[in-house]
Parts: structure tokens; sequence; C-alpha cells
């Protein structure tokens, strides 16, 4: 048991890594694409980066990271798929579209953001979902044998 717990604690700080290493690897991406990405940010539906709260935004990884390792290390032999990466990042697929989807949406219903920043929000979701679980996936495994 001190094993798994040992492996989920590993993996789920993997996950944060990677998710926020892609975070700021598109961030760039974005600004060097879109010139004026920032500008989509400075609407009343945001709260200005020096208020407290936004401390959020660099916890989540985190957060989702443990829940994520966790939910892997009940479910993932029912994931029937070869390889610690690629089974990872089957699980990073069905979460994508488990949670996020829908989260986005809901977002993109109630709040007033532009059609780009749903797209760039989609796509960071993706992106750090499949290559975070997949990175989640293969230290899991590691550290729980």
């Amino acid at each position: 048991m001190k094993l798994k717990v040992l492996a989920v604690i590993l993996s789920g700080i993997a996950f944060a890594l990677v998710a926020t290493l892609i975070g700021f690897a598109l961030y760039l991406l974005w600004s060097f694409v879109l010139p004026n990405v920032d500008g989509f940010y400075m609407t009343q539906a945001f709260r200005p980066f020096d208020h407290p709260l936004t401390i959020g935004l660099f916890l989540l990884p985190f957060i989702e990271g443990f829940i994520f390792a966790a939910f892997y290390s009940i479910f993932e032999r029912l994931i029937a798929v070869r390889g610690a990466f690629a089974k990872g990042s089957t699980y990073g697929l069905y979460l994508f579209i488990l949670t996020s989807v829908p989260w986005l949406v809901l977002i993109y219903s109630l709040f007033d953001i532009s059609v780009i920043l749903f797209v760039m929000w989609t796509l960071e979701s993706l992106v750090r979902y499949y290559l975070g679980c997949g990175v989640l996936a293969v230290v899991y495994e590691k550290f729980s044998k």
C-alpha cells in the first residue's frame, strides 16, 4: 500500500510539472502567433493577475495531478492499451472529454470570452491532459511495483 501512495504522489507531481511546462510553452506559442493574446484577458470577466485568488492558476496543476493520479491508480487496469505512456495518454483523453469539454462549454456559454480564447483553452487542455497523463502513467508504473 505504501508503494501505491508514493506512486500516486510522485505521478501527481510529475503531471503538475508537465502541465505547468506545457502551459508556459503554449502561452509563449500563443504570444508569438497572436501578439495581442494578453488583450483577450483584459475584460471585466477576469480578475487582475495580481489578485490573491489568482494563485489558483499555479495550484491547479498540482490539485489536478493528485486527483488524476489517485483515480488512475484505481482505473488503470480498465484501460486496455499496452505501454504506460499510451495507457496514460488514453486516460488523459478520457479526462479531457469528461472534465474539460463540459467546463469549457459552460465557461464559453456563461462568460463573454472570444472564440480564440475558447480554442486556445481547449487545445491547451487537450495537450496538457494527453501528455501530462502519459507522463503520470509512466511515473506511476515505475513506482507502483
